[in-house]
Parts: C-alpha cells; sequence; structure tokens
C-alpha cells in the first residue's frame, strides 16, 4: 500500500510544480459556449483582449468560490438567484445578452390559440429560465392553474436540447414531430429546430416578450473588483466585450459565420432566423432588480430545491449589482489613464487657441451624463444617483409646468405654444409639436460659462464650455438642440408605429372571453 501512496504524491507534486510553472492569467472567463449568448465572450478574448495571450476562456459555469482562479463567469441570470444568498459577495457587472423565450405547439395537438395549450404536455428544461417563461406565460398570460397543464421535464444537459440538425430523438425538436409533447420552449437554437422538425405550416408561436425576457450576466466577487489589478483588468476586458457587442447588434452578417463555429455549429440559416430574439446592447438595464425579484419569489417556492429560504428583497439583490466597471469601461480605466489620454485626444489645441473646447472637462462631463441617463440601476431613487460609490443629488419629479427648479437643476418645460429653451429652439418646429423638457446647469467663473443640459426622455446630454462673450452660450445651446430633438422625436414615433401600433387580442381562457385593443398614433400635440 505505502509504494502506491507513494507514486500518488509524487505524481500531485508533479502537477504542482507544473501549475507553478504556468504563467497566471490576467483575466479567466467562463460560460458554456454551447450557447449562443456565449460567443461574445469567446472572441472577446481572442481577438479583442490583447491585455494578455495568456488569458482564457473555459467551457462551463464553475463555481468561483471553489475555483477562484475563474475571474468572470457568465450565464443566465437564474445563476445568480441560486448562489446569491449564500454568497453576499457576488457582484453582476453586466449583462452579455437579453434574451426573449416562445412556445412552439404542433397544430398536429389541437392547438391553434393559446387556451389550447390547457391540458397538453409542454417540454421544458427543469430548474432554468426555461421552466421559469413557461411558468409565468402559463399563468400570467394563459390564466392557467398548475393543475391545467403538465410539463415534461429534462435537466439542465441532458436530453431536451438540439443545437444543430439532425436533432436526436431524446430531444424536444423530435419529441415535438413524434407527439409525445404538444408544445416545447427552451433556450435557442431548439426552438427554431422544434419549428423546423414539424413544419412552419405546422408551428403555432407564443410570445409575450413584455412578459419575461432571460438576461445572460457577467458577474464576479466583490473581492476582484476591490483588487485593483484585478480590477484593471476586468475594465479592460469589459471593452473587448462591448466591442464585439456593437459588431453583433449592428453588422451580425460579419459574424455569424464565426458564431456558428464557436457554438456547434448552428447553421447560419438558423442563426439568421433567431438573430432577432437577443439583444447585443449589454449594460445593466433598469428593470434588472425588478426581473431579479419577480424570479426569485418562482425559486423560492420550490423548497426541495432551496429549503428554509425566501425570497430576496429588492434591496439585496441591487447590492448584488456593481455598475461601477461597466461605467467605467465606457470611458477610462483608471485615473492616470484618463488624465493621459487628454493628451492625445483628437482634437488637440494650445491655450486660447480653441476656447469653447476642454477634451478634459468634455471627457468629463459626457462621463457623468452617461451615469446619469443610463439605463441601470445606478439609481438609487428618483432624487439620487450613484457614481463611483459617491450620492449625487439629481431632481425631484418634475411636473407639467412651464419651468421649475429642484436644486441644484433649472428644468424647463415649454409647451408647444411657447419658446423654446433659449432664442431659436421652439417646440413647436418639431413635426408633431409637443413638450420638450430640458434639465440644465450653468456655471461661470473667471470669463468661462460652461452648461450641462440633458433631455431626460430623449437620452440626451449635451455639455457647452465656452470662453469670452458669455452670450454666445444659449446661442450654441440652441444649435445643439434644433437639429437632434426633431430627428430624434421622428425616430422614436417611427419606432413606436413599428413596434406598438396594430391590433392586441387577450384571451381570458377561464371565462372564455377576448378582447381586442387597437393603437393608432395620433397627431395631437402634449
Amino acid at each position: 500500500m505505502r509504494p502506491e501512496r507513494s507514486s500518488r504524491t509524487l505524481l500531485l507534486g508533479a502537477t504542482l510544480l507544473s501549475f507553478i510553472a504556468a504563467p497566471i492569467p490576467a483575466i479567466i472567463v467562463a460560460a458554456r459556449s454551447i450557447l449562443i449568448e456565449a460567443t461574445p465572450l469567446v472572441i472577446a478574448i481572442q481577438d479583442y483582449y490583447k491585455e494578455d495571450p495568456n488569458s482564457a476562456f473555459i467551457n462551463g459555469l464553475p463555481d468561483i468560490w471553489l475555483n477562484s482562479t475563474v475571474d468572470l463567469p457568465a450565464g443566465a441570470e437564474v445563476h445568480i438567484l441560486h448562489d446569491a444568498p449564500a454568497h453576499p459577495d457576488l457582484r453582476v457587472i453586466t449583462t452579455v445578452a437579453e434574451v426573449y423565450y416562445r412556445i412552439v405547439a404542433n397544430k398536429k395537438s389541437n392547438i391553434t390559440t393559446l387556451a389550447d395549450l390547457k391540458g397538453k404536455r409542454i417540454g421544458i428544461v427543469r430548474n432554468t429560465t426555461s421552466e421559469y417563461f413557461a411558468y409565468r406565460f402559463l399563468h400570467d398570460v394563459a390564466g392557467f392553474k398548475d393543475s391545467e397543464y403538465t410539463l415534461v421535464a429534462t435537466t439542465q444537459g441532458a436530453r431536451g436540447l438540439c443545437f444543430v440538425e439532425p436533432c436526436g430523438n431524446d430531444t424536444f425538436p423530435s419529441m415535438l414531430a413524434r407527439g409525445e409533447i404538444d408544445a416545447m420552449t427552451a433556450y435557442e437554437p431548439t426552438s427554431e429546430l422544434a419549428i423546423r422538425a414539424i413544419g412552419e405550416e405546422n408551428a403555432v408561436v407564443f410570445r409575450n416578450d413584455s412578459l419575461y425576457r432571460e438576461l445572460s450576466v457577467m458577474y464576479t466577487t466583490e473581492a476582484k473588483l476591490k483588487d485593483p489589478a484585478k480590477r484593471k483588468e476586468i475594465v479592460k476586458f469589459l471593452k473587448a466585450l462591448n466591442k464585439v457587442q456593437r459588431v453583433f447588434e449592428n453588422e451580425p452578417e460579419k459574424i455569424w459565420g464565426r458564431v456558428s463555429s464557436v457554438s456547434t455549429n448552428v447553421s447560419v440559416e438558423v442563426l439568421e432566423k433567431i438573430w432577432p430574439l437577443t439583444k447585443w446592447s449589454g449594460g445593466l438595464p433598469d428593470d434588472m432588480v425588478d426581473i431579479l425579484a419577480a424570479e426569485d419569489e418562482w425559486i423560492a417556492k420550490d423548497t426541495t430545491l432551496r429549503p428554509n429560504r425566501g425570497p430576496m428583497s429588492k434591496a439585496t439583490l441591487a447590492a448584488h449589482i456593481d455598475a461601477g466597471p461597466y461605467f467605467y469601461n465606457s470611458h477610462y480605466t483608471t485615473l492616470v489613464e484618463f488624465l493621459q489620454g487628454t493628451l492625445t485626444a483628437s482634437p488637440i489645441a494650445p491655450p486660447e487657441t480653441r476656447p469653447a473646447y476642454s477634451n478634459v472637462v468634455f471627457a468629463d462631463t459626457s462621463s457623468f451624463m452617461h451615469a446619469i441617463l443610463a439605463t441601470s440601476p445606478m439609481l438609487a431613487s428618483p432624487t439620487e444617483i450613484r457614481v463611483n460609490q459617491c450620492l449625487v443629488k439629481i431632481f425631484t419629479p418634475y411636473s407639467a409646468v412651464p419651468a421649475s427648479k429642484a436644486p441644484p437643476w433649472e428644468i424647463f418645460r415649454p409647451g408647444p405654444s411657447r419658446p423654446g429653451p433659449s432664442h431659436f429652439f421652439n417646440a413647436t418646429t418639431l413635426p408633431n409639436p409637443h413638450a420638450v423638457t430640458t434639465v440644465g446647469k450653468d456655471g461661470v467663473a473667471h470669463g468661462y460659462r460652461s452648461r450641462i443640459s440633458l433631455l431626460p426622455t430623449d437620452g440626451l446630454g449635451l455639455a457647452i464650455l465656452t470662453a469670452g462673450d458669455q452670450s454666445a452660450l444659449p446661442i450654441l445651446l440652441d444649435g445643439c438642440l434644433t437639429v437632434p430633438v426633431p430627428t430624434i422625436d421622428a425616430v422614436a414615433r417611427e419606432q413606436a408605429v413599428s413596434q406598438y401600433v396594430g391590433s392586441y387580442t387577450s384571451t381570458n381562457a377561464t371565462s372564455n372571453t377576448s378582447t381586442t385593443a387597437t393603437f393608432v398614433l395620433d397627431e395631437t400635440t402634449f
């Protein structure tokens, strides 16, 4: 027995020496690369994060409290809810993707309307966002009780899912085609492949994008964020991830082939079909805490999975979200880098030659306005915002009065018949005249005058810096508002038409009644 134990000891020692000799990666990212929403992480590591060639991507979702070498795991928000109660140091720092679910049903199971799902067999992946979406949709939209449908459950990583054709016999697409289940909902591309398996002519698709969307989030620990060197690398990786997300969002056709090769050869044809179901905007959505809170109530009901734990409060959930790294990745990594960057930022000019321009102040005010306008849980309340752990008073909710003051801001809200903020900009110049709220703050010192102007409803922020004649600022402000505001207004109306105009029918399966509402875009002012 002793020789055997001795040989094992020697082998373990050799393994440790090999590990110690290997260079330590600056950053290690982990996710299940089989999932499409994880592919930006792989591409970011391979193409954009150039800081350390030894940085690695791990396929899987390890426990970062048992494997401390992993810096940035990413997965669905349900993992956060499972881990957070035992790990108060968990910190969500950004979303990788936002994914919309759908239920695919087979007409051959006598399903054509939502009410027809009653009593049917619906395939789901147990203890995942697949099951949660099915629960929310069948309860909140269809109005069913648990006893009025049957969930055919699989476990994550086992049967049910299909990523490339032909799908195996134990996958939902094949089970749906054989009639073993009547409907299903799962991560893409499984649902799309289910449609292909039964034929589009036999597929009935149910969606409700306002009900729920999966948040594929990236998280880490508070200890790693407090480590200056590690935090710096995390911010750099977020910069790289942002670049990938912009390609995914704006030029997806350039990346579909790469996504296919990373995520088990999902065909480009299928990727093109399912791409609109995913948003790659990144950041931290403003309703993140609400999404987590609603889902955690559902998780807490399963006492076999999470015994002796009730739902977490919104305050507790909000404490697990740290917007700091994402905020900084859009601007600068450290104060030293920021100041050094101002020496090379374009345009560059000697003092006194460009009195209305300041690289430093523009960068700083831009960061500040971004933090105010950003749709993220940084908003602590309607009157406060947290910027780098500092609480800044913003403004109280403004009313419809033409002008009001909420220190330290001035709020101006001219109606369609009133003049605009200054000389030229006028709400009546909009294609569809309406009130435009501007929230501003001026600063004057030693011949300089500056202004920050925010248009909260449009997500627009302006920083204007002048020197010399102080009457120049309102003229510049008018010029800056005259062009973008009508353009933003026109685009918003176009988006409203494409997204909301139409007729909508809601069916109540219990009372066997339906209500139809028609939405049109009127031309009235407000």
